[in-house]
């Protein structure tokens, strides 16, 4: 039986046909990959484990997750999907409840907020406030009902130096303020004034003044 040889023709629509398949096959797994991610674990001698997940298409790792000798989950990142770009860690206690998370801005990648957690990890104890260049200018201290505030402490950016601290009563509302001025040339602290809970002045400790007499006293006794 002699096999019927095809004409340029059929080669011709064979090949198209090919070509349309390939295509359309290449184009649903791009398709695919471009919007579900990629996971897989990798392992290590010591019986530690990491488990990613990539955006082949966009060449993004969006998740990466860090597991000890012990199988308890020790840390958590994760990444814009568009940029690439860290948006959030979750820190890990040995025994798995949550230690911190930190949160960074898409834009400049510099550490915006960070919230600590007391030991049962889902109660907050304080949160860390940072501005666009990742200065903090901002810390909030919570009780054990990781609700109610104890006190407020506002930083000054630039120097890092405490400005203001401001302590509130059980029920939730103002106990005092205190604000703290520094000298722009030296830093050091100056002046501490005190608040009541109305923002009258209920006291003001000038340590320029103190130091100004001492060095009076000092040159008269020269």
């Amino acid at each position: 039986m002699t096999k019927k040889k095809l004409n340029k023709k059929e080669k011709w629509i064979i090949y198209i046909f090919i070509s349309i398949v390939f295509f359309a096959l290449i184009t649903s797994l791009y398709i695919y990959f471009y919007f579900n991610n990629l996971k897989y674990t990798v392992y290590k001698n010591d019986g530690s484990k990491f488990i990613f997940e990539e955006n082949l298409v966009k060449g993004i790792r969006i998740k990466s997750t860090g597991y000890n000798p012990n199988k308890i989950i020790e840390f958590n990142i994760e990444r814009d999907p568009i940029t690439g770009k860290e948006t959030k860690e979750t820190c890990y206690r040995q025994d798995g409840t949550i230690k911190y998370i930190t949160e960074y801005d898409i834009e400049t990648g510099n550490e915006t907020k960070r919230t600590d957690y007391y030991k049962d990890g889902k109660t907050k104890d304080v949160i860390f406030e940072f501005n666009q260049t990742g200065k903090l200018t901002k810390s909030t201290w919570y009780k054990l009902d990781g609700k109610t505030i104890k006190f407020i402490t506002e930083f000054n950016p630039i120097t890092g130096k405490e400005t203001k601290l401001t302590k509130y009563k059980p029920d939730g509302s103002i106990d005092y303020i205190t604000k703290y001025e520094y000298d722009p040339t030296t830093g050091e602290q100056i002046k501490k004034t005190y608040y009541k809970e109305d923002g009258t002045i209920w006291g003001i400790e000038d340590y320029e003044s103190e130091t100004k007499k001492q060095d009076q006293i000092n040159n008269l006794n020269q």
